[in-house]
């Protein structure tokens, strides 16, 4: 038996599309661990590293009083107290489940249309910025893909077998599992319904009155998928409900606002070479062209003969972003929120690749002098080296505050006599993981800074007021701001975070 198994292993590492998948899925593994740890923690991670440094019992409660389901965080819990608290400790995880996407994404395009289409939709992931940098976070965004698209994989597969109900049960975990990594993954729910209702209006799961049991099949495995996502999270729903209410109320300070903001956020996400603001004509190019890319797929697949697939994919993108979309006028929507459609983007993208080099090269594809293989391996090169600008930026620009130089340069210029204000009070987590000095630390709301200042200790000291551009989302910070210019304040030292230094020559300054 072992032998055979050995056997079975070397039959599939000797076949070549088994090959490419792992180079590509090395490629990602690569661009997600290069210079892990490099980038400063930042607000969001150091939330989660405080929550989960705490008792079991204490990180739980935290997560209730925030506004995500607990998921990552327990499966954060014991990595942390396993392997401590470290950037590339944090962050591991994440890398793990955005590696684990790039071949589960090849599973889910060939099983939909092919295996080109497998696997340049899994090329175009492993070189997505937007993916890359959530994968390299501590954060559940990453998981949250996984998890999404892996109920993809096996909604679809319980499609193509109806009466095998471990697989709807199988279904039905996974999904639950992943509203609990994030809530906007119950927005599949209703894109699986969508699906199923149009099979059923349009006859086409059934090609003759033999299969019409195949589809009560699979309506009493949706169903049954379905209940075990309600009930489920029913304990936790009067916890959601609480997380909400809070949110539905007043106007956002954050977030997308607009429509227009809304889907060019949305297309510049998804094109696999954009993060970067440092490159405006170059993000605009770019974007354009994948987003040519995306449009020639959904037209050249909606005229193949995957019409089943087609449709699903489409649904799978257009449900989940125009329910986004309405959400976006009742609470404080993020764009990162609906990063789980980006693997469907990618096999639109790739359709549309390998439509458009099949187009060119049709006629020496006929003639034999060239082969699909050469075409595929000279895209992968140019997409590669449009790629080579945005990476360069990406990796050699910080793209968070750089919390860690901050309070490097705090441990090295306060004393114990100074005092460091953080401004708003949220900013103290990801300062503090980095700050160890002598200085007193506080996070007061503009009517306290008068008496944290008279509390300074005079001799030239100084108070320092530390903050970010999220200042500009507190309802506070034209006050704020007001302060600072009525007491002469300087900006002594930047590291994309705000530092504003009052020297105090007495203590009835």
């Amino acid at each position: 038996m072992r032998h055979l198994d050995i056997k079975r292993l070397h039959t599939a590492l000797s076949d070549r599309n088994i090959q490419i998948l792992m180079l590509i899925t090395l490629l990602g593994a690569f661009l997600r661990l290069y210079q892990l740890g490099t980038e400063s923690v930042w607000l969001d991670e150091a939330w989660t590293v405080n929550a989960c440094s705490q008792s079991f019992g204490g990180m739980l409660s935290d997560v209730m009083g925030d506004v995500h389901p607990p998921l990552y965080y327990i499966m954060l819990y014991p990595v942390i107290k396993l392997f401590g608290s470290s950037e590339i400790a944090l962050r591991l995880p994440s890398v793990i489940f955005g590696v684990l996407t790039i071949p589960l994404l090849y599973l889910v395009g060939e099983r939909l249309f092919g295996r080109r289409e497998g696997m340049v939709g899994a090329f175009l992931l492993s070189i997505s910025l937007h993916h890359l940098y959530h994968s390299q976070e501590a954060r559940m965004y990453s998981m949250l893909t996984f998890m999404v698209l892996l109920s993809v994989y096996l909604f679809w597969r319980s499609m193509e077998e109806p009466d095998n109900l471990k697989l709807w049960v199988f279904w039905g975990l996974v999904l639950l599992m992943s509203v609990y990594t994030h809530y906007f993954a119950a927005l599949m729910l209703p894109a699986f319904a969508v699906y199923l209702v149009w099979l059923h209006i349009t006859n086409d799961n059934a090609s003759s009155s033999d299969d019409a049991p195949s589809s009560k099949s699979a309506v009493r495995g949706f169903l049954l998928g379905l209940c075990m996502v309600v009930v489920g999270f029913l304990p936790w729903l009067n916890v959601l409900a609480g997380q909400m209410g809070g949110k539905l109320t007043g106007q956002a300070m954050y977030g997308v606002r607009s429509p227009s903001e809304f889907f060019s956020t949305f297309f510049a996400n998804m094109a696999p070479t954009i993060f970067v603001e440092e490159l405006e004509a170059y993000n605009v190019i770019v974007t354009l062209i994948f987003m040519a890319f995306f449009f020639t797929g959904v037209w050249g697949m909606a005229r193949s003969n995957t019409r089943r697939a087609f449709v699903f994919l489409l649904t799978c993108i257009l449900i989940p972003l125009l329910i986004g979309f309405c959400m976006m006028y009742l609470l404080p929507f993020i764009m990162r929120y609906m990063i789980f459609v980006g693997p469907f983007f990618m096999l639109f993208a790739a359709g549309g690749i390998l439509h458009v080099c099949g187009t060119a090269f049709r006629n020496r594809l006929a003639r034999g002098a060239v082969s699909s293989d050469m075409i595929l391996a000279g895209t992968v090169c140019v997409v590669l080296l449009i790629s080579a600008p945005a990476f360069n930026v990406y990796y050699s620009s910080p793209e968070v505050n750089d919390w860690r130089s901050a309070a490097s340069y705090l441990d090295a210029n306060a004393g114990s006599d100074d005092v460091i204000a953080v401004l708003p009070a949220s900013m103290r987590l990801p300062f503090e993981y980095y700050y160890g000095g002598d200085a007193s630390v506080i996070a007061p709301d503009v009517s306290g800074l008068d008496a944290a200042l008279s509390g300074c200790a005079g001799n030239n000291t100084m108070f320092v007021v530390i903050s970010t551009s999220d200042l500009q989302a507190v309802k506070q910070y034209d006050a704020i701001v007001a302060w600072l210019d009525s007491h002469n304040s300087s900006i002594e030292a930047r590291f994309q975070v705000w530092l504003w230094v009052i020297r105090v020559e007495n203590q009835t300054t």
